[in-house]
């Protein structure tokens, strides 16, 4: 009997999590930008959820893109405040809308808005409220990943 209620618990787990994969990938709205990207392996995109991020949006954006981030990807989770609008001003950015619930589905959220968008280079992940800081700058230190054979 434990033989049968290991695989039925294995089971039950592979189908569940089919299940959220398929609902996630459901629920996805492109509301700006473009739907895919294509990376060179010197470039990063960036990706980052959030839910009314409007004081914290234009200050990340401006510091992201200035870093040497090529491409930003904002997956909304339901925003009420002009998070979206704020994210349409800015260049290199897709903003998906996604309303499932952040905190069941938040690492598949990213994961899959990140497989979604973009096309070969890194991804990097980050919340609104991050300031990614890389000493030297971010092409010199992708450049360095790259030649190391890092993944």
């Amino acid at each position: 009997m434990p033989i049968l209620a290991r695989l039925s618990g294995a089971l039950t787990r592979r189908l569940s999590d089919l299940l959220d994969r398929w609902l996630v990938a459901r629920n996805y709205a492109l509301l700006h930008g473009p739907s895919e990207v294509s990376l060179t392996a010197d470039q990063a995109g960036l990706v980052t959820l959030v839910k009314d991020a409007e004081w914290f949006l234009p200050a990340f954006l401006d510091h992201h893109l200035s870093l040497g981030v090529t491409h930003i990807v904002i997956v909304d989770n339901g925003s009420t405040d002009r998070t979206v609008e704020i994210a349409r001003g800015f260049p290199n950015v897709t903003v998906l809308r996604n309303p499932l619930p952040a905190r069941r589905h938040e690492v598949r959220l990213r994961a899959m808005a990140a497989a979604r968008v973009y096309r070969g280079g890194w991804t990097m992940f980050a919340d609104a409220d991050e300031m990614a800081e890389v000493p030297g700058g971010l092409t010199p230190m992708l450049r360095y990943a790259n030649a190391q054979g890092f993944t």
